[in-house]
């Protein structure tokens, strides 16, 4: 009983320790630290090198079965999407870019393997906000190329269909 006490009073004392240098901050010190723990980045442990290391080596199967296009129809597609411009490939803040090949991966294994959205951030070592970017941006340049890829047929050729 007497050491449940002394660890209940080491509690409170470090409570009223944490409560008094709460309350000793300044008032002008507030926006700094406010300032200084927006642009702190926390550093997850992710899956390292999945696709600088891992999906270089895939067989054809492999990729094609993962990613439900072979490796020529991959890079058609980014060729495609580079030419809409909606995929930036590089920017002059942050961390480095992303390359628009792992950004195409990104959204193409979201799409074809129904995986959570924070699973594709871990497997390929991207921050949750980038993956949604990428998942949007690349969304919206498939998007743009639909007039090019998508016909309807005409009267003539539905008459010939049905």
């Amino acid at each position: 009983m007497a050491a449940q006490m002394l660890i209940l009073d080491e509690i409170v004392e470090l409570s009223l320790e944490e409560e008094s240098l709460v309350n000793s901050v300044d008032e002008d010190d507030i926006p700094i630290l406010a300032a200084v723990s927006t642009y702190m980045r926390r550093d997850l442990h992710r899956n390292q090198g999945f696709f600088e290391h891992t999906l270089p080596f895939y067989s054809i199967d492999e990729f094609k079965s993962h990613f439900r296009m072979t490796r020529a129809t991959f890079e058609a597609l980014c060729r495609e999407i580079h030419t809409t411009g909606r995929v930036p490939h590089q920017h002059s803040f942050g961390r480095l870019p992303i390359p628009l090949d792992k950004q195409v991966l990104v959204f193409i294994w979201f799409i074809a393997n129904s995986e959570v959205i924070r699973s594709v951030c871990d497997r390929f070592n991207v921050t949750l906000s980038g993956t949604h970017r990428i998942i949007r941006r690349v969304s919206n340049a498939c998007v743009d190329l639909r007039q090019e890829y998508i016909k309807w047929p005409n009267s003539k050729l539905q008459v010939h269909l049905f």
